[in-house]
């Protein structure tokens, strides 16, 4: 009887062994995913900022066509 409770016992630790590994393993990998919808976000950012500074340059060029035109005219 001993040596079954020993065993229950020990595969009990065993599971509960499995148990925190896995949740640590979990944790990592929640924690990467972050990590990388951060960095995510972050290009989408720097892109967004891009498209806006493109947009801004082209909206100023076309202001001093239309000036230059209106000059000329």
């Amino acid at each position: 009887m001993m040596v079954v409770m020993m065993m229950m016992m020990m595969m009990m630790m065993m599971m509960m062994m499995m148990m925190v590994v896995m949740m640590m393993m979990m944790m990592m990998m929640m924690m990467m995913m972050m990590m990388m919808m951060m960095m995510m976000m972050m290009m989408m950012m720097m892109m967004m900022m891009m498209m806006m500074m493109m947009m801004m340059v082209t909206t100023t060029t076309m202001i001093m066509i239309m000036i230059m035109r209106f000059e000329l005219n």
